[in-house]
Parts: structure tokens; sequence; C-alpha cells
């Protein structure tokens, strides 16, 4: 399976002071290695992790973790984190199978007890299962448009951005008859978000389709 090289998106100038512990197997304090958030979205076949930290207090190695049970966990990609870096950074874990698969970051330094994030978890659906009825066009611009299955349930569209905030929403009634949904985007900025479509059943919400998408002006 190829993974993608971990880059770095964007440089915050967020800034924390506290004093680093370098005493021989002391813990990550929570000034040593501030998570700010961590993010998945899907396309259907690869998974797109992205997280933010808070300025680091010493040169680290961050890992990205993988799993088929939310237990066990391996390797998937590593990166060395300099001293002050803050910031966000993100990879996509490429070629999926269907399944569902838990993630986690492992944050590590000689002499320290590794710090381990919480986990979150993407489902990869079949063709024919829910991601292949719906058809978003993305990129997209000052409106969007998801084409697909509408009309058996009621629905909920979601937009969030990177840090996970709900930015647009979008209600569908179970009596919809349209074959698709056409909403603005003028309120948000340019750059990447998460495109959320739940289900809405006795009112119980359950995510049918995860997207990573683009506004490109």
């Amino acid at each position: 399976m190829k993974i993608s090289t971990l880059t770095l998106l964007m440089i915050t100038g967020v800034f924390f002071q506290s004093s680093a512990n370098n005493n021989a197997a002391s813990p990550f304090g929570v000034n040593n290695v501030v998570l700010k958030s961590f993010q998945a979205s899907t396309d259907g076949k690869s998974a797109r992790l992205t997280w933010e930290l808070a300025e680091m207090e010493q040169e680290v190695t961050c890992i990205v973790e993988r799993s088929d049970d939310g237990v066990n966990f391996r390797a998937v990609e590593s990166a060395q984190i300099k001293k002050g870096f803050n910031g966000v950074m993100s990879m996509t874990d490429k070629m999926l199978s269907p399944g569902v698969y838990y993630y986690r970051l492992h944050i590590s330094k000689l002499g320290f007890i590794p710090f381990l994030s919480n986990i979150i978890s993407i489902r990869i659906n079949k063709e024919n299962d829910a991601v292949a009825d719906y058809r978003v066009i993305n990129p997209f611009s000052q409106q969007i448009t998801i084409s697909g299955k509408f009309g058996s349930k009621a629905m909920r569209i979601e937009i969030a951005d990177m840090n996970g905030r709900v930015r647009l929403v979008k209600n569908v009634a179970a009596s919809y008859s349209g074959q698709s949904i056409t909403f603005s985007t003028g309120s948000l900025d340019k750059g990447a978000y998460i495109l959320r479509i739940k289900a809405i059943n006795a009112g119980e919400e359950s995510i049918i389709v995860t997207k990573h998408i683009i506004k490109n002006e």
C-alpha cells in the first residue's frame, strides 16, 4: 500500500509557554504536546487525516498509526517535528479496502512516555454502497451541488472546516423528490472542508458519506 508523504500545510503563530521536563521516563505534559484538532475524511477509497499542533517544546517523532479493530495499531507514516513548530499537518492513506479503519497519533521522544491522541475512524464503503449513490461537484466555488438518492429518508448535509467546526448545514426532508441539491457556499473562505451526509431516522443521525472537498475561490 502506498502512503503519501506527510506534508506541512500551513504555519500559524500560536505560542505556548511551559517548561519542558527532560527527566528520564517523564510523561509529556499538557503543555509539551498540545493537539488542537485531529480530523479524518474519506473520498470512498482513501483516508485524509489532518491535525493541528500548538508550538512544540522539543523535537519529537510523530507517527500515524492505523488499526482494523481499534485495539491493535501499526505505524503507517512518521515524521520528525522540529522544536518550535506549530501548525497543521496532513497525510493521505490511499487505496484502502472496504471496511472501518481507526487512526491515532503516537508522539514520542527518547526518555519520555509516548503521547497517544484520541482515536478517530472512517468507513470505506463498497462501490455499490452509499458513497457511490451520491456525487459531488468538487472542487466547488460559490455553490455546491450534490446528486444522488434523495426522498426515502430525511437527511442532514454538513460542511465542516478542518478543525471540525460545522460551517454550513442543509436539511433535506424525506418527501424531497429531486435528484440533486444545490446550495450557496458564498460564506465559506477558500480552502479545504469536510462534507458529511447524514441519514436521520427517529431522531438518530448516522453518517452515510464523508468526503474531503475543496473551495477554489
